[in-house]
């Protein structure tokens, strides 16, 4: 059985109230008096039109208007000390947040002090410790003490139990350690107990008791004037996961006062998610089938939120069934051929619960398979046709003999001759920028250009002015962010094996520019090729022929018309090596590629 909870709501939430409704059953009714027929239907005439419009009045704001909400912490009251010399007593308090154990300063607290026939008031307010003590005369002997407080804008009013203290014994305060949230995974909760007297530590022997209707005891401890004492307590003992309210208790002997801590946590448990597929291989256009479960210390995790995240980020959400059981079906299609890693990841929808991860499991996504020779061919013969009769009516001056002579003259480009221009990179700023007033942080992604997909592994160097130096490295998205950065200039530079590498200098602090940073590295065989590119076009008989000859091609033309040159050699052979060959390409082949480019004549 999952154990109930309270939620716990934070100062300044809301929870709902209903509207009143206003029933004609509601109305008052007048005295009954003798009236003539006339008189009566007046009478009655007039009630009705009062009444209508009251009706209609209360249910357009039953209907229409906005409920009414308000909601308060909870705040806690306890006595820390009491002292009585000479007649005087001298009382301590603090009041604390009951969830977070936090100070509540400058708070109005009333004391209730009463012996005999003799009652004593006193209003205090808490310091920025949340204490408050309060001073008064009274006599000798056990008097009922009590504290209230009456609430404010974020807290709920409280008071403490009436008690029986006698004034001549000191109070002393209780200490208890106890983390917001324990785990069940643990056997064993140790906690530090102390008890005090202003100050100073003092042995006394203490019980710690789980709950109040009806206490269960859950150990007992006797504290030392030297240090904390240790009490261990079985995880089992606490009961199923969920709040928890503990009570420290002294009952008090001929020295001191009785004294009770009251602390409230958390007993949480670990879920175990379970993943798996269907078909560990599917086809390009099938679809991935993923079936898991979750539980915890309890049993089925029940309508649960559970997140399937593939290539680091999410893909498709489910809710777990009533036996914790959940099924997800993605379509193969939305991601690339090859080995795809899932994983399912579960959001607790009760504060006792903590989140949970499922182990990494595999799919392999097949490449699409080609079409059948029989499906396409009639389609085929068609396009070879077409292409047929394109290619005779482009050959037809061939044909005539109009062009049976080679010729060396360059065309000028215009149109589609005209090659398309070089690849741009560098820095850009994203469009949608949010405005900050001072910001020390930046991130952004490393792009290439030419796939259309992130760079992995990129080194993001950034160097100050006073020459502190900081190296990120980009993710499997090709994000990087940084944060906390001095003032001043900013010297960035990224950098990736076969990229050419990218700079620019920036200043922090900034206002929100340099978030969300594009960084396009091109390829250093992309930039070789268009270099080659501007030196092949005053080569080739005809302009267009840039987009059709390969480099090979165009140096076997050079040769046959005897205009062999060794630098276009050597970077036609350096082309050749970086574009076509396994190896990563340099930047220094890039410088190399340029000198070699600068030394060809400009024919144009």
């Amino acid at each position: 059985m999952v154990p109930s909870e309270r939620p716990r709501r934070a100062p300044g939430a809301v929870c709902l109230r209903s509207p009143a409704r206003i029933a004609f059953g509601q109305l008052a009714r007048p005295r009954q008096q003798v009236l003539q027929p006339a008189a009566m239907r007046a009478a009655v005439s007039l009630s009705m039109l009062l009444w209508l419009p009251t009706t209609l009045c209360a249910q357009s704001s039953s209907t229409w208007a906005a409920p009414i909400v308000t909601i308060r912490g909870e705040a806690r009251l306890q006595l820390r000390q009491l002292t009585y010399l000479e007649g005087v007593a001298t009382i301590t308090g603090s009041l604390l947040d009951a969830a977070t154990q936090e100070p509540l300063p400058n708070r109005r607290v009333s004391l209730r002090l009463e012996v005999a026939s003799v009652r004593h008031r006193r209003v205090a307010r808490t310091d920025p410790q949340g204490r408050f003590t309060v001073t008064l005369r009274t006599s000798e002997g056990v008097h009922l003490l009590a504290f209230d407080f009456a609430g404010d804008k974020l807290y709920a009013a409280t008071r403490t139990p009436a008690r029986m203290v006698d004034v001549s014994k000191p109070t002393i305060a209780l200490r208890l350690s106890l983390p917001p949230r324990l785990d069940t995974s643990a056997r064993q909760q140790q906690l530090k107990v102390e008890a005090l007297l202003g100050e100073e530590r003092i042995a006394l022997p203490l019980a710690l008791y789980l709950g109040d209707r009806p206490p269960k005891v859950l150990g007992l401890v006797r504290t030392r004037k030297d240090k904390p004492a240790l009490l261990t307590i079985p995880t089992a003992s606490l009961g199923p996961p969920g709040a928890k309210e503990l009570s420290l208790r002294f009952s008090g002997d001929a020295r001191y006062n009785a004294a009770q801590l009251r602390i409230t946590s958390t007993l949480t448990t670990p879920v175990t998610i379970t993943l798996r597929t269907e078909r560990a291989r599917v086809a390009a256009d099938g679809r991935i089938v993923l079936v898991g479960g979750a539980r915890d210390v309890l049993g089925p995790v029940k309508r649960a939120a559970i997140s399937v995240e593939a290539m680091g980020r999410h893909v498709a959400s489910a809710t777990t069934a009533d036996d914790g059981a959940f099924r997800v079906t993605l379509d193969a299609e939305s991601f690339p051929p090859g080995l795809l890693d899932l994983r399912a990841v579960l959001s607790p929808n009760v504060s006792w619960r903590q989140p949970g991860r499922s182990p990494q499991v595999s799919v392999l996504i097949e490449p699409p398979r080609p079409i059948p020779l029989r499906l396409y061919a009639t389609p085929a013969a068609m396009t070879a046709l077409v292409l047929a009769l394109l290619l005779g009516w482009r050959l037809r001056g061939h044909l005539r003999g109009d062009e049976g002579v080679e010729t060396n003259e360059v065309e000028p480009l215009a149109g589609d001759d005209r090659p398309p221009p070089a690849l741009r990179s560098g820095l850009t700023t994203a469009k949608n920028q949010r405005l900050r007033r001072q910001d020390f942080g930046l991130d952004g992604r490393v792009w290439d250009p030419v796939d259309g997909c992130p760079i992995i592994g990129a080194t993001v160097a950034l160097r100050d002015g006073e020459d502190r130096r900081v190296e990120l490295e980009s993710d499997a998205a090709g994000a990087f962010a940084v944060e906390n950065l001095g003032a001043g200039p900013l010297a960035l530079e990224v950098s990736c094996a076969g990229y050419v590498s990218e700079r620019a200098r920036l200043e922090l602090p900034h206002r929100g520019n340099l978030r969300g940073l594009r960084i396009d590295l091109v390829p250093v065989r992309v930039r070789i090729l268009e270099l080659y590119r501007q030196v092949a076009l005053d080569l080739l008989p005809k302009p267009r022929l840039w987009a059709r000859w390969t480099p090979r091609d165009l140096l076997q033309h050079v040769r046959r018309a005897d205009t062999t040159e060794p630098a276009l050699e050597d970077l036609s052979a350096l082309l050749e090596r970086v574009y076509w060959s396994d190896a990563v390409a340099k930047e220094d082949d890039l410088h190399r590629a340029r000198a070699l480019a600068a030394v060809h004549p400009d024919r144009s």
